[in-house]
């Protein structure tokens, strides 16, 4: 994962806008040239529904 993670950064650091999200860079430039860029091949639940959301939420414990 470190490794895919580093791949993310690099092509946010190079591509990215000045205080642009990734989730916001991936609309921006497209998920097939993303993809590529971070030589990830693409599923088809990539595709095909990906995540309306990008925020993640997590339930506190006290819950």
């Amino acid at each position: 994962i470190k490794e895919l993670l580093s791949r993310v950064w690099e092509f946010w650091d190079e591509y990215g806008k000045n205080r642009e999200r990734v989730g916001e860079l991936i609309q921006r430039v497209g998920m097939a040239n993303f993809l590529d860029g971070i030589g990830l091949e693409p599923a088809p639940e990539m595709i095909s529904a990906p995540r309306d959301n990008p925020y993640i939420f997590f339930k506190s414990k006290d819950e």
